[in-house]
Parts: structure tokens; sequence; C-alpha cells
């Protein structure tokens, strides 16, 4: 080896590089590089610290945390020499700076014997051991610095695949050459020397947001052994977190428990219940778990309240696979076991309770105050059995079903006088409250709000306008079945294991694949017809009903009605109009509802006829326009009264109407011999 001269100044990097990587050309001269990569050095891991003698003390940083250390992780070290000519400057060191051909020169595991990383401090020895940690606990290897020609070495720090931190050492040949190594950057060490490397690691370290306050905790399994590892979210419920039993396979695995965001709207729209937990396992699990893990989540949401006692029980754990589909698990009883809480925290937790109107929880935590704690929990115990780790969230499984609005045929360009409707329920039938629904029209339709979230009664619905021909509508839900993608039962079943109470007794329920389903609603578009109309026009809508049912004739709503061609009545040699122009039969002694839509271009005086045998009212827009009828008329009951064989020219309405869609809707009565009914509307001509 020989000496260095200080580096050149270099522009600051961000640190997260591993050892290997492409090599790097020249760097323009600007602030000093640093190759120190923790919580106290160019913003590392605000929750990992070398320590003392490598670097300074790492309690003067801000972030590091008194009494945070964690000592239930398995850490290892990964060391390499960089990838430089022995001549390179210190300055030709950077993050990015890839291991020498050959891989690494030394890797320490954690364990207790030969060359490898110990725990020291709490459960492991010495609770300073010279660290300088603060509150007695860090973790120490030593490495021998190798008698190579390499200048350069980088240490990094990894707990299963993730890499926590990292520090490069400048080997010199001789002590005289340390003081040309910028210390406030490297580990300087002679060769042949032993490097102490103790470092530490806080709890935060192997979460999502290390930095951040969220709950989340870390721990090592030996997976032939099982392990629970859990975190409280709720000071007065029981904690949460993951529980693996005994395994076949040998292997240490890290794992971390943490919160997420709700699975609802980020990848179902089921309603969901309980705190979103991530458990995130380090290294990967060499094979899959063969005697599954219960994920349990045990804190009380406010709006669990809303749930009936039974569907309780029918709430299931869900989980985010690796391929981003969601799976419903089988449950895992009594998996909560409420927090033995002391008197005065259940008082102030009903008392909360209370004050957040929660009644049931205000109840429970009473009758803790008056006996031992019990099991409690969103579903039978809390939990769900898996295979596998990623997100986990409670969500009531659901259906849907039509109610309402389908196969409506009605003017197109309009929109439908009845809201296409689903309901979403349970596996038991009841409504479940909180669940998104999509819609989405086809065939140039549209909806008017693309997404509704269904009531207390289960019910959600929009709006539809529709085009001329046929248009179909989906309603559809992320993981709520319909009769387009359904679960594992007969009919229409949620995604949901098969499993007791729901059905009979099975051996090793399998979770279940969640999709979307759906829902298609039809409906019939109708060109509106333009002017003139008639006589005996197609494409009119018709009811035959009782005399005097359904009174009136309100605007909108095709509900039970038919479509035929006028004119409707029967057929009878006595006159002319019936016998020849009967197209829909109507019989005698009973009433017709019918309707017909037509358009103008422009505002304009339409003449609109009728012929009728016996009598008619008459409604334009949904406004009822009998009483106005050119000339002296008589009428009977609000009926128009006419008696004999029908005539165009015997009722005549002269109106002005606005441009677009107009609707014409008549209501005859017959009362007996024969029954006709037709009407004609054409621009009227200008008056004189």
């Amino acid at each position: 080896m020989f000496s260095r001269v200080k580096p050149a100044a270099l522009a600051a990097l961000a640190l997260t590089a591993a050892c290997q990587g492409e090599r790097v050309g020249p760097v323009e001269e600007a602030a000093p590089s640093f190759v120190i990569s923790d919580g106290a050095n160019n913003a590392g891991n605000p929750e990992f610290f070398f320590l003392p003698p490598l670097v300074k003390r790492g309690q003067d940083s801000p972030n590091w945390t008194p009494g945070g250390f964690n000592g239930n992780l398995r850490p290892s070290l990964a060391i390499c020499a960089l990838d430089l000519p022995a001549s390179a400057p210190e300055s030709a060191v950077l993050p990015s700076t890839p291991c020498r051909a050959g891989g690494y020169l030394a890797t320490y595991p954690f364990g207790t014997d030969g060359p490898t990383v110990r725990l020291h401090g709490p459960g492991g020895g010495d609770p300073d051991d010279g660290a300088g940690d603060g509150d007695g606990g860090h973790y120490h290897a030593n490495w021998k610095v190798p008698n190579t020609s390499d200048v350069f070495f980088r240490i990094r720090v990894l707990v299963g695949t993730v890499q926590l931190g990292f520090a490069d050492l400048h080997s010199v040949e001789s002590g005289k050459d340390l003081k040309n190594v910028n210390t406030g950057e490297f580990i300087a060490r002679k060769d042949g020397t032993v490097a102490p490397i103790k470092f530490r690691i806080e709890r935060r370290a192997l979460c999502d947001d290390p930095a951040g306050t969220a709950p989340c905790v870390s721990a090592d399994i030996d997976l032939g052994e099982g392990g629970t590892v859990s975190l409280v979210t709720d000071p007065l419920q029981a904690p949460s977190g993951v529980a693996v039993p005994p395994q076949p396979q040998s292997q240490t695995v890290t794992v971390t428990v943490q919160t997420c965001a709700d699975f609802n709207p980020r990848v179902i729209d089921l309603p969901t219940f309980g705190t979103c937990l991530r458990i995130t396992v380090q290294p990967a699990l060499q094979a899959p778990l063969v005697d599954p893990a219960t994920v349990f989540v045990c804190d009380y949401p406010p709006d669990v309240s809303s749930l009936t006692h039974a569907q309780r029980h029918r709430v299931t754990l869900h989980r985010l696979k690796s391929t981003g589909v969601v799976e419903a698990l089988p449950h895992a009883d009594h998996a909560c076991i409420a927090p033995s809480a002391s008197t005065g925290d259940r008082l102030r937790g009903m008392i909360r309770y209370l004050a957040e109107r929660r009644w049931e929880m205000a109840g429970e935590q009473a009758l803790d105050l008056l006996g031992p704690a019990r099991l409690h929990a969103l579903d039978r115990g809390g939990g769900g059995l898996t295979f596998g780790f990623s997100d986990f969230q409670f969500a009531l499984p659901g259906r849907l079903e039509i109610v309402s609005g389908d196969g409506q045929i009605w003017t197109g360009g309009a929109t439908l006088p009845s809201n296409p409707t689903v309901r979403v329920t349970d596996v038991g039938g009841d409504p479940v409250a909180g669940a998104t629904v999509s819609f989405a029209a086809s065939a140039g339709g549209s909806v008017g709000t693309p997404s509704a979230v269904t009531n207390a009664g289960g019910l959600a619905s929009t709006t539809w306008t529709i085009a001329s021909g046929l248009n179909q509508l989906a309603a559809s839900g992320r993981g709520i079945a319909g009769t387009l993608l359904n679960g594992p039962r007969s009919g229409v079943d949620p995604f949901m294991a098969i499993q007791a109470p729901f059905d009979p007794p099975v051996a090793n329920p399998q979770p279940v694949d969640l999709a979307t389903g759906s829902v298609q609603f039809g409906a019939t578009g109708l060109t509106p017809a333009t002017l003139p109309i008639g006589p005996f026009s197609p494409d009119w809508f018709y009811q035959v009903v009782p005399q005097g049912a359904n009174p009136g004739f309100p605007a909108g709503g095709l509900t039970g009605l038919a479509l035929g061609g006028a004119g409707f009545g029967t057929a009878n040699s006595g006159c002319s109009l019936n016998g020849e122009g009967v197209n829909t039969a109507w019989p005698t002694d009973s009433d017709i509802l019918a309707k017909k839509y037509f358009t103008v271009p422009t505002t304009t005086t339409v003449r609109i006829a009728i012929a009728v045998d016996n009598d008619v009212r008459v409604f334009l827009d949904g406004v009822e326009i009998t009483s106005t009828a050119i000339g002296e008329h008589d009428f009977l009951d609000g009926y128009l009264r006419h008696e004999g064989c029908p005539s165009y020219d015997s009722f005549v309405f002269r109106l002005t109407v606005g441009a677009g869609v107009h609707e014409l809707a008549l209501r005859g009565r017959d009362r007996g011999s024969q029954a006709f009914l037709d009407a004609t509307v054409s621009v009227a001509p200008t008056e004189p």
C-alpha cells in the first residue's frame, strides 16, 4: 500500500447503491463526497448507526432514539473490495462504485461462533461494552483488513436482503499513512489490523417509513421453532400481528409488521374494517409455509357497530398477493386476546367510547371493569390463515343483484325514468353498507355517476342516458361477486372460503381469489318520431289495465309497458277505423295507457288530433292538457267523452312546444261494444 492525497471535492450524492453497479466517469468537483451512509451521515437510514471506534458518536444525531435499540434481529455483514485501481484517488470512491470482480472478501452471518455478527447489550452480553450507544445495545463483528493491493473496501450491513447502511474503509500500508486519509469521510485502517465494526439498529429500521411514527416492529423468527411478532395499534385493544407455527423447514427470517393504507379504495371495493397490516419477511421464504400462519388484526374500529352480530362472523381477513390479486383467507378462531389493561385504562376507554358514540365498545369496556378480559374481535377471533405474507385487512364479502331499472325501453338520447339500482348482500343475505359499486355504460349511452357507495340497505344506483338501439350497463365491484364471476358456492356467491359456520365442515379450507364481479342491465333506445305522426304509426308504448286502475297517467316510467302499433282497439265493421285500422288489441270495458315520443328541431306549434271510442285523457310532457281541447266538448269523470264511431276530428289540440323530444301520453277508456284509440301529430298550419 502507499499513501493517498486528500480527495478532491465531489458533488453530494444520494447513498442508495449497493456494491454492484456500473463504473462511473469523471466527477465534477463540487462539495465533498460522503461514503458513509447511516442515520448520522448523508441522510442514510435514520434508524441505523455505525458506532465508535469506526465513527463519531451516533447519539449526537437528531435521529438517535434513546431506548430505541432493536436486539431481536439477525443482521449480517458483506465486505468487498471496490473496483478501483490502486492509484485511484479518494475522490473516485462514490456510492455507486461496484465491487471488485470476484465477489466479496468476507461475509459475516449472525451467530455466536466463528467470524459472525454478535449481539451485545440487552440479551447479548455486556450492557454497553464500550460502544457508547447510550442504552446498552448494539451489534459487533471484528474484521481483519487483508494485506492486499486493494485500497478501498465497502462494509455493508444487511437484514436479509435489505441493506441498512454502508461505510467505506480506506486501508494503508503503515500507520504513518493514516494521517493522509480523510477520516471524516472514510474509515481508515492499516493492513492486517482488526477493524471492530459496531452498529446499532433501531426499531423502525426495516419500516417503509423509518423516520415516521406509524406503528411498526421487526423481529426474527426461526421457522423451525415458530414465533409471534405483534404491535399495538390501540392501547385499549389486543395487539395485532402474525403467529407462525413450527414448520418442517429450517430458516431464520426477519419479520416486519407495520400499518399500511386501507384496501378500499386501493385494491378492493368491499367495506373494510380495522387496521391494514403489512407483513414482510427478509430474506424471502425458501419454500412456502407448510402449516399456515395466523395473521390477526384486533383493533375495533368505530364503524363496526354498523354490522349485525351475524355479520361480524362473516367479516373476513384478506391478503394482497404479490401478483396484485386479493384473496379471502379462511378464518382463524380466537386469534385475539384482549389486553390486560388496568382498571383506570378501562375506565378511560369507556369514557372515550361514550364520547365517540361507540356504544357497544363502551359496553364491552364496562363489562371488562366487572370481570376478566375477554376474547373479542371483528370476526370469530380476529384472524385469518395464510401461507404467505404481504398486506392484510378485514373486509365484508358481498355479492351484487339487480333491484330495478333493467329491461327499460325509452327514447334514445334521454335519461331513463327508472335508475339502474343494485343491492350488495353478504353470504347470509343481509345488506352490505359501505361497498363501492362502479357503473359503466356501453353502446353510446352514459351514466350520471360512475360509482356509488351502498347505503344502509345495501343499495346503490345511478342515472342512465341511453342511445338509440340496444344499450348495456355493467354494475361491478372489485372483490364483489356478480352473475358474471362469483365465489366457490353455487349461485351468485361472495368470494370467501368454504368453511364453517357458512358451510358443512371441510378439512383444510383454502383461500379464495377475488375478482371483479358484475351484473348487466339492458335497455332499448328508440329514435323519437319526426312530424308528422300517424295515423296508425308504430312504436307506441302501451298497457291495458282494468277500468279505473292506476288513475291518471303521470310522466316518466315505462315499467310494465309493451311496444306496439296504433290503432288500439277491437275490430268491428260498424266503423271504418275500428274495422280496418286496428294493429294492437284493446279489449272492451277496460282502460289503455299509451305513450309516443316525437321530436321537433325548433320551437313549433303542433296539432294533436285524437280518435277514440269511447273516452280519453291527454297528457303532454307529463302535464294534462285534456281540458284544452279546441271547441265545446262533454266531459265525464275528467275524460273527454265521445259516443259513436271515432274520428280524428273529434278532439283536437293546438300547442306550442320547444325544440327537443316530447312525450304524448293518452289514457283511453272503453265503456262497451267496441274500442279504438289513435292519434296524429303534425306541425300546425299558420292561423290567418
